[in-house]
């Protein structure tokens, strides 16, 4: 974290002493290496109404999906705006068979399985330091194994509609 005596913020406006992200550390010792995710390849919205972004299903017969009738192509908690406000994301290619894989040049793990996407349009959300790639501006749910499981929900609004939204309770059930 870099502090700085003046910086514009989300809100447009000059603040004292707040913070940026030191993106050239970033880059060396990405936080997707741990996570299999990162901010800099999804993006946020702060201000104003966010469009309507869920995931769209991946892998269907994975067991984290057990029980949740979803299958592959599926949206779920578009209504919800599931994704939004801030989300992380891997950059990823698609297989032969349609499924994102990550190609781990960003410091996902190469056996990340991703497990939903939530495309995010250019209006509105910022990429301040985004990678491009093929599948640019995606919210990536999905998960690994290295000495137990890490999995991520890849938005911080998973939480706000846990009670609410019947795959994202039976989903985080699962894991």
């Amino acid at each position: 974290i870099e502090f700085c005596d003046f910086t514009k913020c989300a809100d447009d406006e000059f603040h004292p002493t707040a913070f940026i992200r030191d993106f050239q550390t970033w880059k060396k010792n990405p936080e997707n290496s741990l996570t299999g995710v990162s901010y800099r390849n999804a993006g946020g919205w702060w201000t104003g109404d966010r469009e309507a972004v869920g995931y769209t299903v991946q892998n269907a017969d994975h067991w984290v999906y057990e029980g949740t009738g979803l299958r592959n192509g599926d949206d779920f908690g578009v209504d919800d705006h599931l994704v939004g406000y801030e989300c992380d994301g891997a950059i990823f290619t698609r297989d032969n068979h349609g499924f994102p894989v990550p190609p781990g040049a960003d410091g996902t793990p190469s056996d990340f399985v991703i497990l939903g996407v939530g495309k995010l349009e250019d209006k509105g959300w910022e990429f301040e330091a985004r990678e491009q790639s093929q599948e640019s501006h995606a919210a990536t749910m999905g998960l690994y194994t290295r000495g137990g499981i890490v999995f991520t929900a890849a938005t911080t609004d998973w939480t706000r509609v846990l009670s609410t939204n019947t795959h994202v309770d039976r989903i985080t059930r699962n894991v």
